[in-house]
């Protein structure tokens, strides 16, 4: 297999793909959180490489997102550093659990510092001490649901949208992880843009799909992704 083909498989994002794809406000954010930026380290340990070209892979995109989540500023809590975050992330890979953000988890914030514990393991990683009664409500739990694992309890697909028996998924083994309608298998990006040009019963039309699947792919191109991070 050549190295092009593993990353394809991987799943493949430029930074302004995964800004959008995740609701990151800006491209720049992306960059600096995964691959570092001048000084700055990066945020996680990424999967993709620096022989990627500063493309993302799937795993990488979860692990923005999962981020985005915990730096997010709310009425009842400040928003979480990303010197917390690289703490935490290192804090697992001293015990040999790599890409944290990207497996089942769940993450708790007090006063500034986070509590990482994955699902269905004995870990817990703290950045700092605390009291189990101070911890506020869950954070990042909420946006999980939407997400499948693999045999090696890494996100391997997600599931942003479903609408009876349609759905738009995000998954490296279909169409290089780009959003994409099921069960028609087009690309959200194909559907839309049609519709854009054509209008949703013509483009339906073109593709011999669903009405359907045209608004599903529509919805979710105009998802209010993006918000302060």
């Amino acid at each position: 297999m050549s190295s092009m083909q593993s990353r394809l498989e991987l799943g493949v994002y430029t930074p302004a793909q995964a800004a959008w794809l995740t609701g990151v406000h800006d491209a720049s954010a992306v960059v600096r959180w995964v691959f570092g930026s001048g000084a700055s380290e990066p945020a996680i340990i990424p999967r993709a490489t620096k022989s990627n070209n500063g493309l993302l892979s799937f795993v990488d995109l979860i692990q923005v997102r999962a981020i985005r989540h915990v730096r997010a500023k709310t009425k009842k809590r400040p928003a979480v550093s990303l010197q917390k975050v690289r703490i935490a992330v290192e804090m697992a890979a001293k015990k040999g659990v790599l890409y944290p953000f990207a497996r089942q988890h769940t993450i708790y914030e007090y006063d500034g510092e986070i509590v990482l514990r994955l699902e269905g393991e004995n870990y817990e990683f703290a950045t700092g001490p605390y009291k189990k009664e101070a911890l506020l409500e869950d954070i990042a739990a909420f946006y999980a649901d939407d997400l499948s694992y693999g045999s090696d309890g890494l996100a391997n697909r997600l599931t942003p949208i479903v609408k009876r028996n349609r759905s738009v998924v995000l998954d490296p083994s279909l169409r290089f992880g780009a959003p994409t309608v099921l069960p028609c298998n087009y690309s959200v990006a194909t559907l839309a843009q049609a519709a854009a040009v054509q209008g949703c019963t013509s483009a339906a039309k073109t593709f011999q799909v669903s009405k359907a699947d045209v608004k599903l792919a529509m919805d979710y191109d105009a998802m209010p992704w993006r918000e302060a991070a």
